[in-house]
């Protein structure tokens, strides 16, 4: 009561912030490879608004399979057949994580140059969400054992790698950046995807599967980041009200760990 008296009497008052450095790259891509963060993000896409888009696509693979004829097939034939992106084989190339490690390495070039946090965290969102993509990726590839188009003995092609690193580089960004950011990313995307059925490397069913498995990833991880932003926000703020040495007034102290 006597400190609620002197708050209201006096306009003596100050306030204080005490705030930790914010973590460097190499504490940031530690905690990555933590057992709690690993569990949570491989989880991410069914434990956060991702598990939306997860239920889409799987439900299109879904159909696409068991229509096979009536769509997977025809589409990959027609791809076969007229070969509508041409045989350059650039499709192939950018799916091999091109633009995802050139999108991971600006953002860490960024983050060193400015010692801003918001790169370094995009740079965490690309990386996190492109390597989960990747495990869950070659081990669907390695238990089911879905012969390639060209050739039914390599069985390497349920889902595409190729599409999945892509889907999740363009999940990320169209979460982390503008509008038109996104569309570009995905626009890239679906033309290696496309590229796979043209390069009659991959089904449509198996291009499916990559970008649902890439776009889960990469949001659900997106909303995992917030969450630890979330709680690492309201577990590190404190209040505390205390009197000035002469009583005569009272400091208000507030402090916010980041």
């Amino acid at each position: 009561m006597i400190l609620l008296v002197l708050v209201f009497t006096s306009g003596d008052f100050a306030m204080a912030a005490d705030a930790s450095p914010e973590p460097s790259a190499a504490e940031t891509f530690r905690e990555t490879f933590s057992w709690r963060t690993l569990k949570g993000d491989f989880t991410s896409p069914f434990t956060t608004p991702a598990k939306y888009a997860l239920a889409t696509g799987t439900a299109l693979t879904a159909v696409a399979m068991i229509f096979k004829k009536e769509i997977d097939e025809p589409i990959n034939d027609a791809m076969k057949r007229d070969r509508p992106l041409g045989d350059d084989g650039t499709g192939d190339k950018f799916g091999q994580l091109v633009p995802n490690v050139l999108y991971f390495g600006s953002m860490l070039a960024t983050y060193s140059i400015t010692g801003e946090a918001r790169p370094l965290r995009r740079a965490n969102l690309m990386f996190r969400s492109t390597l989960h993509s990747g495990i869950v990726t070659i081990a669907l590839k390695n238990t089911l054992r879905a012969g390639r188009p060209y050739n039914n003995d390599v069985k390497t092609s349920f889902p595409s790698g190729h599409s999945s690193s892509s889907f999740a580089f363009a999940s990320a960004v169209a979460m982390e950046h503008e509008w038109y950011w996104g569309l570009g990313a995905y626009a890239v995307a679906t033309y290696v995807g496309a590229s796979r059925i043209n390069d009659h490397q991959h089904h449509f069913r198996d291009v499916l599967a990559g970008a649902t498995i890439g776009i889960s990833y990469g949001m659900g991880v997106f909303y995992r980041m917030k969450e630890e932003e979330t709680s690492g926000l309201a577990s590190n703020v404190s209040w505390a009200l205390l009197p000035t040495d002469d009583l005569a007034g009272a400091t208000l102290i507030y402090k916010k760990a980041f």
